[in-house]
């Protein structure tokens, strides 16, 4: 699919923007993550949910948000992972807005270390049953 290199350079951008390696180190790291990309009708390219084994993360092209996905897909993928791992992680900068959405999302909180946030998903937010 055309377009996932540069969607990735986004993220890669965004990751060193945030205080994370340098872009094309943090362009290598995403190498070693499972990627499901997200495209509408007309074929442009939203977003992507990457993981590597529990750990999940999200990006969402800024004019994208709100309807790259939709919960209930998000929600198939962490279904997919619980099966799996019997739970899922991921990790929030401190103070960000995407804090609400991830608890949103089913996500509890873990611990913090002053510079992320860490969260836990242990159940199936519409499936409503434990997943281990």
């Amino acid at each position: 699919m055309t377009g996932q290199l540069e969607l990735l350079q986004e993220v890669a951008s965004q990751v060193s923007a945030e205080g994370g390696p340098p872009v094309a180190q943090a362009l290598l790291a995403l190498r070693h993550y499972e990627h499901r990309f997200f495209v509408n009708q007309a074929g442009e390219l939203l977003g992507t949910v990457f993981n590597r084994g529990p750990e999940v993360h999200m990006y969402v092209r800024e004019g994208a948000r709100g309807r790259a996905i939709t919960p209930r897909k998000l929600d198939m993928i962490f279904s997919t992972m619980l099966a799996e791992y019997g739970y899922v992680t991921t990790r929030v900068r401190s103070g960000s807005d995407k804090i609400a959405f991830v608890t949103r999302m089913g996500f509890t909180p873990t611990w913090s270390d002053g510079l992320f946030d860490y969260f836990i998903l242990t159940h199936s937010r519409f499936g409503g049953k434990d997943q281990k």
